[in-house]
């Protein structure tokens, strides 16, 4: 992966997981049934968040694993 492909990967990698917070928060502010289904959406963002930047983080090694001799 090139650098700036790395960079726009990990910024949107965050921003995900900040929604996901905003998300998990307003769900557990509001309580109740939509507050559950807040919690979870919020979940679910957050965790496609860290498997972003994990997926990305292992193409990264694995290109500086191919380039050492």
């Amino acid at each position: 992966m090139a650098f700036l492909q790395i960079i726009e990967s990990w910024t949107e990698a965050l921003v995900r997981i900040c929604i996901g917070a905003g998300l998990f928060w307003i769900g557990s502010v509001e309580s109740g049934g939509y507050g559950v289904f807040l919690e979870a959406v919020g979940t679910i963002f957050i965790a496609a968040g860290i498997g972003q930047i994990w997926a990305v983080e292992a193409a990264a090694l694995r290109r500086l694993k191919r380039r050492e001799p």
